[in-house]
């Protein structure tokens, strides 16, 4: 981790537009989204900016992602299902009123949005923009860390599915995704690999 990344990564966490949707997700967003909750993308915002950073991306670029992943699941506010497309719209509108950014910007933050979208065949992750691999690392990076359990079990309290009829699921989902950035394989492809062990032998007790 270089030296300077703390600091790379508050100036863009602590832009403008993203403390202001930050403040309507703690505000708006149902309280029984107990996963997909103002925590989890804080959590993806922060994670985005330090994988960027790890792998040497641009300010600007890093501002973008911070955008991106800060409206990420901002749909939620509005809908449960197919959220993806009011997210990019939100962003769209966040960013229009800002002169700092262009309609090319506008763009690709709602392209890096919608590439968020997990398929349930195939890659989990499709990214068609050279930004996403960072935010979709980022998104699903609970996969690779030391939390994996915890937000297991979170995401099945949200589906009101019991965690015994969530591991096929989870294990399904993890052996069809594959990290997207350098630093999302280097940081969590070793840990990713543990935690679905650990799920596999849950399985069969």
């Amino acid at each position: 981790m270089t030296e300077d990344l703390p600091i790379k990564v508050e100036a863009a966490a602590n832009d403008s537009v993203i403390v202001e949707i930050l403040a309507r997700l703690k505000d708006g967003l149902d309280a029984s989204l107990c996963y997909h909750c103002p925590a989890h993308t804080e959590d993806v915002v922060q994670q985005t900016l330090t994988l960027a950073t790890l792998d040497s991306l641009d300010t600007h670029s890093m501002l973008l992602l911070a955008i991106a992943a800060a409206f990420h699941d901002a749909g939620f506010l509005a809908t449960r299902s197919g959220h993806e497309r009011i997210s990019a719209n939100m962003a769209a509108t966040a960013m229009s009123a800002d002169p700092r950014f262009s309609q090319a910007d506008i763009d690709l933050v709602g392209a890096m949005i919608m590439d968020t979208e997990v398929y349930q065949t195939g890659a989990v992750h499709r990214p068609k923009t050279n930004l996403s691999p960072w935010l979709l690392d980022a998104d699903l990076a609970n996969f690779g860390r030391d939390d994996f359990f915890e937000q297991f079990y979170l995401v099945a309290k949200e589906n009101k599915i019991t965690p015994e009829n969530m591991v096929l699921p989870t294990l399904d989902l993890m052996d069809r995704h594959t990290w997207q950035s350098p630093a999302g394989r280097a940081c969590f492809d070793q840990k990713k690999r543990a935690n679905r062990q650990a799920l596999t032998e849950a399985l069969s007790q």
